[in-house]
């Protein structure tokens, strides 16, 4: 339960920050709304997989079976994170050329 907490909790973060990032940009409701999707859709994978994991541990049979739930888990972790910084950098590449592009008006 308290990794669920802890995992709120940084998201929430990142929200934060990528919302404040935006603040003063022209397509922020743009922006807002991918990162909310985004967010949402991650939160619906991670439900996903707990409830995996909990019919996992339910269904187990000895120790190994045990191991084999945290190990799966362990996968699935390591999965959302390499998604997270894609998204990251994704987001980084699309304020870069709408900066670019606001740049490029002013001029």
């Amino acid at each position: 339960m308290n990794k669920i907490k802890s995992s709120g909790i940084i998201l929430s973060f990142i929200l934060t920050g990528f919302l404040h990032a935006e603040e003063g940009n022209s397509h922020k409701g743009e922006v807002l709304s991918e990162v909310k999707a985004h967010a949402l859709t991650m939160i619906d994978k991670r439900i996903a997989s707990l409830q995996e994991t909990k019919s996992c541990i339910n269904s187990a049979q000895s120790r190994d079976d045990l191991k084999k739930c945290r190990e799966d888990k362990k996968s699935d972790r390591g999965e959302f994170k390499a998604e997270r910084e894609k998204f990251r950098s994704e987001l980084k590449e699309k304020r870069a050329r709408l900066k670019a592009q606001r740049e490029e008006k002013k001029s």
